[in-house]
């Protein structure tokens, strides 16, 4: 899986081997990241390539110990990029819709 043995900039925030997440639309992030690469909707690499993008972008307009850094936020960056050159905005939406449904008939049971 992407981030398992990732190193550098790129590598997932992690506590004791766990990937870490401070709210929850960063897990939601991650995973559907994780969850279109997995179904083929691109490859790790191609979402990997954005992510070093996103973060070196980042880091070209920012100090090093900025506090305003967020993983997750260059992440979100790196997904939307690629999607949005591959699907419209309405397919999009329509699968997060999907999603949502998903992730809320499986906390039903």
């Amino acid at each position: 899986m992407f981030g398992a043995d990732v190193t550098g900039p790129e590598a997932p925030p992690r506590r004791n081997g766990e990937f870490v997440f401070d709210a929850p639309w960063e897990g939601r992030a991650f995973g559907i990241g994780i969850a279109m690469a997995q179904q083929g909707s691109y490859s790790f690499s191609e979402l990997r390539d954005r992510l070093i993008h996103a973060i070196a972008s980042w880091e070209k307009t920012h100090a090093g110990d900025d506090a305003d850094w967020s993983y997750y936020e260059q992440w979100l960056l790196a997904l939307e990029e690629l999607l949005s050159q591959q699907i419209n905005a309405s397919e999009i939406d329509n699968r997060m819709r999907d999603l949502a449904k998903f992730e809320e008939h499986e906390h039903d049971h």
